[in-house]
């Protein structure tokens, strides 16, 4: 690398973002680690984007460049900065969301310790319009060799958490214009399917800001995009088969998993839920055992943002609302939907195991949880009568792969390995 290149290029894409955008950026000039390029690139802005970029670069000329193009839709200006790019590496950055200052340096010490691995990522706190806290966190990881299963089934990473090798985003074909949503999902897929490894840390480098205007909040748009990434890679959806490859399986069980939390969250649907469930479980039968879906279920019509706060949580409400999905999930037979009866049972008993677990949660609460850590996980000293509760409960007649477990695995926390942290 010629030595008046940066080794780093930061793409920042943006589209009538001027309220949040000098704030993105500054969080950029901010960085510990100082040898980067910024690429803005400005996908048809009416508002006041230009008169705010032209006084960075102004300011920074040699460090800041801007590319304006027609509006063309997100994944269309993100691949004009990486082809902009002179960084070996590309660092993403939406045009709302906010770096803290060691987000880079944290990210080179990680290719310091995996100089083979292509991606990078971390975790975000979630804030809102104003820039405020809110109560999510989430820095779920996976293992580098379970990651396409894991992304499969739902996509845990943030494009502002995400620093790769920029020759691994051209060997993959850059990001498909041709999905206005869930176009970063679509690339960690591909990348995935060719070989490329990531890598991530639970650190809390990214605020992600949740707003009415950004993309995430388009729940129909993201359905679409769904099933158009599902076709995309395994082809159209039919009857299943016994002849199914197994990431198909689970993709299309993944994609009904998304729309069902979608119909939830977004739209306060239960009805719509149950039935999105009930067709992913036919697809994805191994979706009945997923601890991280049922935890998901029990936080209820929660917004993004708040997934996991004890304090916006209506228990009694969603127990009734959960108790009636379950019933049209299971009230008439489906073979492919569940593995056994005593399956079906030992999920109302997990079911009702975790919300006793949260309740009780409700009740103690003293003083708020720090990140990360649970009061009565393994780590933390002596198993309380309220853990042995809850593994009797749930590891009941008919689940004795349960009663295996030790109870203090039973926590909200430690059991699903979902990195979502119940504040209380």
């Amino acid at each position: 690398m010629n030595a008046h290149e940066p080794a780093i290029s930061v793409i920042i894409p943006t589209y009538n973002q001027a309220d949040y955008l000098a704030t993105a950026l500054n969080s950029v000039l901010a960085q510990t680690y100082r040898g980067h390029e910024i690429v803005i690139v400005d996908d048809g802005s009416t508002d006041e984007t230009a008169h705010i970029v032209r006084n960075f670069v102004m300011a920074r000329p040699r460090q800041i460049s801007y590319v304006r193009q027609p509006n063309c839709g997100l994944a269309a200006a993100r691949n004009a900065g990486i082809r902009a790019a002179r960084g070996h590496w590309v660092a993403l950055l939406d045009s709302d969301d906010i770096w803290l200052p060691d987000f880079l340096e944290t990210m080179l010490r990680l290719l310091h310790t995996h100089p083979q691995t292509d991606v990078f990522y971390c975790g975000v706190q979630f804030m809102d319009a104003h820039g405020i806290d809110l109560p999510q966190v989430s820095n779920q990881t996976a293992p580098p060799h379970q990651m396409y299963a894991a992304l499969l089934r739902a996509n845990f990473l943030i494009p502002s958490t995400i620093f790769l090798r920029k020759m691994a985003l051209v060997g993959a074909g850059y990001f498909d214009p041709a999905f206005r949503r869930l176009q970063d999902w679509e690339l960690w897929w591909r990348m995935l399917q060719l070989g490329y490894d990531f890598v991530g840390t639970e650190e809390i480098l990214v605020r992600y800001r949740v707003h009415d205007n950004s993309l995430s909040a388009d729940a129909v748009g993201g359905q679409r995009a769904m099933l158009d990434m599902v076709e995309k890679h395994f082809g159209k959806e039919e009857e299943r088969t016994p002849d199914w490859p197994w990431d198909k399986i689970r993709a299309y069980g993944g994609a009904f998993r998304y729309h069902a939390l979608n119909a939830l969250q977004r739209q306060r649907d239960w009805v719509s839920c149950a039935s999105y469930l009930r067709k992913a479980l036919q697809f994805d039968p191994a979706l009945a055992l997923d601890i991280s879906l049922f935890y998901e279920l029990a936080l209820g019509t929660q917004p993004l943002g708040y997934r996991g706060s004890i304090h916006f949580l209506d228990m009694e409400e969603n127990a009734a609302e959960i108790e009636q999905l379950l019933y049209r999930l299971f009230r008439d037979p489906c073979p492919a939907a569940v593995k056994s009866a005593a399956c079906t049972g030992t999920q109302h008993r997990l079911f009702c195991a975790w919300y006793g677990r949260l309740s009780h949660r409700a009740i103690c609460a003293q003083s708020p949880l720090p990140a990360g850590r649970h009061p009565h996980s393994a780590r933390a000293g002596p198993q309380p009568q309220a853990d042995r509760d809850v593994a009797q409960v749930a590891a009941g007649p008919g689940a004795p792969e349960l009663a295996a477990l030790p109870a203090q695995r039973l926590s909200m926390i430690e059991v699903m390995n979902h990195n979502i942290y119940i504040r209380q």
